[in-house]
């Protein structure tokens, strides 16, 4: 019989070790920026993502996610999400929208917001329309723009990778 539970043990973690985890990365500038992924949750049909992004740099940051960037050092990159069913979500418009809508530091997302030093600002990104079978966003892709100087002058062009977030269901 202790074989059998010590057997069962090891199995399930040995499951728990495979599981894969949510993994955030920043490619090209951002530098100072963390962004850590916190939760997703389903609310009807819309997955909802939280983030904390800290500013571990020298003076305040502003930060914005672009729905598209075409001309910039990181190429043409746009906000898109794939699910583990095949789908694509892809925003629509430059300016932010469907499917795609959420809050930085409780302004619009689009908008952007100025991270202070040494502070956390909340990000709540939020998918519509996630098919009523996907259990898992294989890839969120999200261009952002920082600049320290918030008027424009030394702005970073980034993109903020996701992999692994869990779509829980019920």
């Amino acid at each position: 019989m202790k074989k059998i539970i010590f057997s069962l043990a090891l199995l399930l973690c040995i499951c728990i070790g495979a599981t894969a985890q949510t993994k955030v990365v920043v490619n090209n500038g951002a530098i100072g920026i963390d962004w850590k992924f916190k939760r997703s949750f389903l609310n009807g049909n819309t997955l909802v993502v939280d983030f904390v992004v800290e500013n571990n740099t020298s003076k305040d940051v502003w930060c914005i996610v672009k729905p598209g960037l075409s001309a910039n050092p990181v190429g043409s990159i746009s906000l898109k999400a794939y699910d583990d069913e095949g789908n694509v979500y892809e925003s629509n418009s430059l300016m932010g929208g469907a499917p795609f809508s959420g809050k930085i530091g409780g302004k619009n997302l689009f908008d952007g917001e100025t991270i202070p030093v040494g502070n956390l600002i909340k990000v709540r990104l939020q998918i519509n329309g996630i098919d009523e079978y996907a259990t898992i966003i294989k890839t969120l892709v999200v261009p952002i723009i920082t600049d320290p100087s918030s008027g424009g002058l030394n702005q970073t062009f980034s993109e903020l990778r996701v992999t692994n977030i869990p779509i829980p269901r019920e």
